[in-house]
């Protein structure tokens, strides 16, 4: 009873001073009502999930709470603000190296990407944009061009890492004892690679294989894209891919070469009398095309040699999913090996639309290599037993793209904001434009969850080549 009464005592010592000190050796502060000391504690607030916290009865002004599925503070701010949280108030991204597309499907503006707390928020981009028909780099070197090969590799095995935006916006199938039928549901990230059916029906989706690829000779090999024009097929190994003799390759449906991606860790062999479909990447090692086959891609490597039969290989004519950057042009590229054309050079026939780079030799080209003693400007070189519809590079030689060109012919861009993938209502603006310079801007109010993410995207009529340069998207939570 004694020791009620002193605490009742306390507590109205306290109301009459209307301050509290807890742990303090002196007086509380006389601008608190409650002042807290000490030096190995902290306050703990209650701790509410965003339900728990939306339950709370009339919530008082002011009112803290610590949110779990947030992770952050959150004060009642009044009906007009309703809850809002201690984290930053806004996220912004920032890129100043020059890009471009001829893309005209849209593609994300590279580094124009944000993944957001949960909120509502004011979303404003702004770009600079130098538009050409003709618009070419600054001049740049194998280095660079390997690190853009690099960088394409890089962009391709995010395909293949759970939680990417490129992971989310392909299907992963498996591919078991049988054809993965379409509209099933992915499964996994893997598939066994050894495609011993004769007749073989793939459908957009990214697949992985630990060992090697191989078809065997005489497979029919279907891309069917379902019905999208913009449909990815990209095959990964982690050895080698080979193709036996007499594969053809099939494309219905809206399936495309441009959007074919073969990535290999080790050599690539497509064998003779072929009909391959598709962009053929190597980390690291040698290329080869058999003769009597028609390929409609590339064949891009770091380093290993190239070597090509007779037959017709040529870039596909439209833009690929993917940014191909300083590559774009060319058909075939290594930063260490010849490139090769087999047979006698008298009697050999090879039609290669597309320009080849190499560090080392041009052998059975029916000249001299590396530039048949002709002048960069007087390329392509046409007539048997070659006939290149583009350029031959070399290390020692002109540099892959020379200038720095901008005209004032009229360019078309269209730029959009896009929310996990999907285009946000009333976000894209189109611009034609005659300028070398112009600037863009978007700007629009959305609702994100934690893990939403949005980016930019642009795209370019037919013909037209863009370049971005300074661009900023910034987040500004308003609720």
């Amino acid at each position: 009873m004694k020791i009620k009464i002193v605490f009742l005592l306390l507590i109205s010592f306290h109301f009459c001073k209307a301050q509290l000190g807890v742990g303090t050796t002196t007086a509380p502060n006389s601008s608190s009502v409650l002042d807290l000391a000490s030096s190995n504690k902290g306050l703990l607030a209650p701790r509410l999930t965003n339900a728990q916290r939306d339950a709370i009865p009339a919530p008082a002004i002011g009112l803290l709470i610590y949110n779990t599925d947030d992770s952050d503070f959150n004060s009642y701010n009044g009906t007009l603000l309703g809850w809002q949280d201690f984290s930053t108030a806004y996220k912004s991204a920032t890129a100043t190296s020059d890009i471009l597309t001829t893309s005209s499907i849209d593609e994300s503006v590279n580094g124009m990407k944000i993944t957001p707390k949960t909120g509502t928020y004011s979303v404003m981009f702004n770009g600079q944009f130098k538009n050409s028909d003709n618009y070419t780099f600054a001049p740049t070197t194998v280095g660079s061009i390997l690190v853009d090969l690099s960088v394409l590799i890089h962009d391709l095995d995010n395909y293949f890492i759970s939680g990417t935006s490129e992971y989310n916006s392909i299907g992963h199938v498996h591919y078991a004892a049988g054809i993965q039928a379409p509209g099933e549901q992915p499964i996994s990230n893997d598939y066994q690679a050894n495609y011993s059916n004769l007749a073989l029906t793939l459908y957009p989706g990214a697949y992985y294989e630990g060992a090697a690829i191989n078809f065997i000779g005489g497979a029919v090999v279907t891309f069917d894209g379902l019905g999208d024009s913009n449909a990815k097929f990209i095959f990964k190994a982690n050895a080698a891919i080979n193709t036996g003799i007499g594969v053809t390759m099939n494309l219905i449906n809206g399936a495309k070469a441009n959007n074919i991606i073969w990535l290999a860790t080790g050599a690539m062999s497509i064998g003779a009398t072929n009909e391959m479909k598709g962009n053929c990447v190597s980390r690291e090692g040698a290329m080869a095309v058999g003769i009597a086959t028609n390929l409609e891609g590339r064949i891009l490597t770091s380093a290993g040699a190239l070597t090509i039969g007779n037959g017709t290989l040529s870039i596909p004519s439209e833009p690929s999913f993917i940014n191909l950057r300083s590559l774009v042009s060319f058909l075939g590229f290594t930063g260490a090996g010849d490139i090769n054309i087999t047979g006698a050079p008298a009697t050999t026939n090879t039609t290669i639309i597309g320009d080849l780079f190499t560090c080392e030799a041009f052998n059975n080209f029916g000249f001299t290599p590396p530039f048949g003693g002709i002048t960069d400007n007087s390329q392509p070189i046409v007539g048997p037993p070659v006939t290149l519809v583009g350029k031959l590079y070399h290390c020692s030689g002109p540099q892959v793209i020379t200038g720095s060109v901008v005209n004032n012919s009229d360019s078309t861009g269209t730029f959009s904001l896009y929310k996990n993938n999907v285009l946000i209502p009333n976000t894209t603006k189109t611009l034609v434009s005659n300028k070398n310079s112009d600037i863009i801007t978007l700007q629009t109010i959305a609702d994100f969850n934690e893990t939403d993410v949005i980016d930019v995207r642009w795209k370019t009529a037919d013909g037209n080549t863009l370049v971005m340069g300074n661009r900023n998207l910034t987040l500004i939570k308003v609720q």
